[in-house]
């Protein structure tokens, strides 16, 4: 995931189950979302650990399925946490314990064997509002006066799933009490997943990760996803326990981020949300169906694509290699030699080629690219796409992948 900035607080840290015994830290996390925590103690390391459990008393690292803490005033709960180094003075004083941690929840506050579960996750999306193309803002021209508007859009929303729904909502920042030369409006889209119950993370964290990776493929762009929140009910969530319930910030590590910061162009987009609208609940529900049935396919190119950096040769193999693992998932019957193949996994896209002579001039040329690229075979090198032609044949590529995957051809049918 992606985060503005990064995040250094100090506080204080324990086991849930031992509440009483806490240690003096920090908690860290990237812009990558990369998490530590850094544990310190007024004694030797070996009584830091002992403190903590530790069945392995000088000898090697630690691991704790959960740690729990507070920092300014509100409660933390990190999960996975595996210690990474560990420093002691031999004549003893402060000893400190550094650990990786794999997911951290800032504002609740959950039990040693408690389910992390919530009643909405909220998240944002690189290049999902030029995706969507809803703006509240109007500006209105006459002669030297100009008039700006605002509403905030109206949500919308969409069953994904027979106890899952989808919402696109709208947050905004407005001027108040303005008095100077200058205001701001700032208008941002977000996605919300809300279960018929409370659901645990492990199960509404798939489905967002799958939804980034939809748009990833309409945007024919990386989406790294942002501002993750967690809504819940009856939860700690401050050292006073207080009637207020914001929502818990949740933060995990993934590949490199892939946004640049700059926003996207929304005529680089391979499909629109204005595009597809009367039938986006369809898409999204079958892209989710097609995701749990393919995931391993599906997870290791996205796992490539989600770096900004990758080059073109690489998108090409693995939409290759990805849509011929998915049709022998899909297909009783295989067939000899790579052309033949490709053309038939797609043979229901041919009708959006101008003539079958350029439908199966792409085939060949997309075959003999991969096979170089892989192989290194040596037969047509010299009539390998140079780059602006490599671009074309990969984005003809990924728009037929992404009409296979998310079900557009059905939808639009």
């Amino acid at each position: 995931m992606l985060i503005s900035e990064p995040i250094e607080e100090a506080g204080f840290f324990w086991l849930p189950d031992d509440p009483n015994n806490r240690f003096p830290g920090f908690l860290r996390i990237s812009k990558s979302g990369a998490i530590t925590i850094e544990i310190n103690s007024l004694s030797k390391i070996s009584t830091l650990k002992r403190s903590l459990g530790d069945p392995y008393i000088g000898g090697g690292f630690i691991q704790f399925k959960r740690i729990a803490g507070v920092i300014k005033n509100r409660m933390v709960t990190l999960d996975g946490c595996s210690e990474t180094r560990a420093s002691t003075p031999i004549t003893g004083g402060i000893s400190t314990s550094t650990f990786d941690v794999h997911q951290a929840f800032i504002g609740v506050a959950y039990d040693e064997d408690e389910d992390v579960t919530f009643l909405r996750l909220q998240f944002a999306l690189f290049g999902f509002d030029e995706w969507l193309g809803i703006c509240g803002i109007e500006v209105t021209n006459e002669e030297k006066s100009f008039n700006v508007n605002f509403s905030l859009p109206t949500a919308k929303n969409f069953c994904i799933r027979d106890d899952l729904r989808m919402e696109f909502t709208f947050e905004a920042t407005v001027p108040y009490m303005f008095s100077g030369y200058e205001a701001t409006i700032s208008q941002r889209a977000f996605v919300c997943l809300t279960p018929q119950t409370e659901a645990p993370l492990s199960e509404l964290l798939p489905v967002a990760l799958a939804i980034r990776n939809l748009l990833s493929l309409m945007n024919s762009k990386p989406a790294s996803i942002e501002s993750v929140r967690g809504y819940f009910d009856n939860r700690t969530v401050t050292a006073t326990d207080d009637d207020y319930r914001p929502p818990a910030e949740i933060y995990f590590r993934e590949s490199k981020p892939a946004a640049d910061g700059h926003r996207l162009k929304a005529n680089k987009t391979l499909v629109r949300f204005s595009e597809i609208e009367e039938c986006v609940e369809i898409i999204f529900r079958k892209w989710i169906e097609f995701y749990h049935r393919h995931k391993f396919v599906l997870d290791r190119y996205f796992a490539f694509t989600l770096e900004s950096t990758m080059d073109l040769e690489r998108r090409i193999t693995l939409l290759y290699e990805g849509l011929f693992a998915i049709h022998k998932k899909t297909s009783e019957r295989d067939y000899h030699g790579s052309e033949i193949r490709l053309e038939t996994i797609l043979e229901p896209f041919r009708r959006y080629f101008e003539a079958d002579a350029e439908f199966r001039s792409f085939i060949e040329r997309v075959v003999r690219a991969r096979n170089y690229y892989v192989h290194l075979h040596q037969k047509g090198r010299g009539e390998i796409p140079e780059h602006n032609e490599l671009f074309q044949l990969n984005s003809k590529l990924e728009a037929l992948f992404l009409l296979r995957a998310a079900g557009l051809e059905e939808a639009h049918s």
